[in-house]
């Protein structure tokens, strides 16, 4: 019996592979160095094409390069080309990150700006992961092994790439050798954790339950104050005052923004006399925003009840008795777990 040749569709493996090398040729054309001043300043961005998302372009501000005089088109060209490695738009922008914070700080703090291509040795990069080894954080802390190999890593991978750039290539030192990795078993060394005492859990599940029954009751109140104020909505721009009362400001952010709180220049796009209302009388988008849902701070002593109440975290061995807690079957706690809770339910 004769079959039929199978057609690819848009969700077969051959149509979705020719979408992707669409994207990618689409990008390969788009990919470019902007280079200009604005008010006087000049600045140097990569703009890479992102077919993929919501924004046509990932624009990535490499101005800091400019610290750097006799490196700039140099470093600029290699991040150019190594962009063209992943598709990730937050890989790039961390990239970015730490060129600024690595790499560039080391050589302005270190005197070393007028850095030629010529000038990256193995001796440079010695120092580099000597500066990493001394290097503080915000909170006088050396910087963790792991933080050390991301800040490292971005010069090997320009490295690599200026050797692939026949613009570059002849100007790199031959001899340049770049540590594979300069603080070995690096995954195996861990901060060993801290284990509270039973009184320091109490209060911590104690601060915990009298958070997470605040932000209960600040929405319940939010819905409350918008039902009773849905009637008195202004008809017409009234100016921003005509939203002092909280229940009206919040029925007119879920009227007109579907509830959602959404970034001020959208909220004053749609209606900048509710804006300024937020704004100037009820403690910004935030604050605001508290009365619909929790924010991820908010949210945070509700995770630390998960995990403190689901003990098959611990590995509680089975066959142990079990226990009923809000609704469904839990390992059995200690008593002074349960005690908060059960007593606001």
């Amino acid at each position: 019996m004769a079959t039929r040749a199978t057609c690819p569709t848009r969700f077969s493996r051959e149509s979705k592979t020719t979408a992707v090398d669409i994207d990618q040729a689409r990008a390969e054309v788009g990919r470019r160095i902007e280079k200009g001043a604005e008010q006087g300043t000049p600045f140097l961005r990569v703009v890479v094409p992102t077919p993929r998302e919501p924004k046509p372009e990932q624009v990535i501000d490499l101005s800091f390069l400019y610290a750097l005089p006799n490196l700039t088109d140099t470093l600029a060209d290699a991040f150019l080309d190594w962009t063209a490695t992943t598709q990730r738009t937050a890989s790039r922008g961390g990239e970015a990150a730490h060129l600024r914070v690595g790499l560039v700080a080391f050589l302005v703090e270190t005197g070393r700006t007028a850095t030629t291509p010529e000038g990256l040795t193995t001796e440079l990069a010695n120092a580099f992961i000597g500066w990493l080894n001394e290097k503080r954080t915000g909170r006088d802390e050396p910087l963790q092994e792991n933080s050390r190999a991301k800040l490292f890593g971005t010069l090997r991978r320009l490295i690599k790439h200026l050797r692939q750039l026949p613009k570059w290539s002849g100007r790199i030192p031959r001899d340049l050798y770049i540590r594979d990795s300069p603080w070995p078993m690096r995954h195996l060394k861990r901060k060993a954790t801290e284990i509270l005492e039973s009184e320091d859990l109490r209060r911590l599940l104690s601060a915990c339950t009298d958070e997470v029954t605040s932000t209960i009751h600040r929405i319940e109140e939010g819905r409350r104050l918008r039902e009773a104020a849905r009637d008195s909505l202004p008809t017409s721009h009234q100016g921003y005052m005509a939203y002092a009362d909280l229940g009206v400001c919040l029925a007119a952010v879920e009227t007109q923004l579907r509830g959602q709180i959404l970034r001020m220049d959208v909220v004053n796009d749609i209606d900048r006399d509710v804006g300024e209302a937020v704004r100037k009388l009820h403690g910004g988008l935030i604050s605001l925003g508290e009365y619909f849902y929790p924010t991820p701070r908010l949210l945070m002593p509700f995770i630390v009840l998960l995990s403190l109440l689901h003990r098959s975290e611990y590995g509680e061995p089975r066959g142990k008795p079990k226990r009923r807690f809000l609704g469904r079957q839990r390992a059995r706690s200690p008593p002074f777990l349960l005690e908060g809770v059960e007593r606001t339910s």
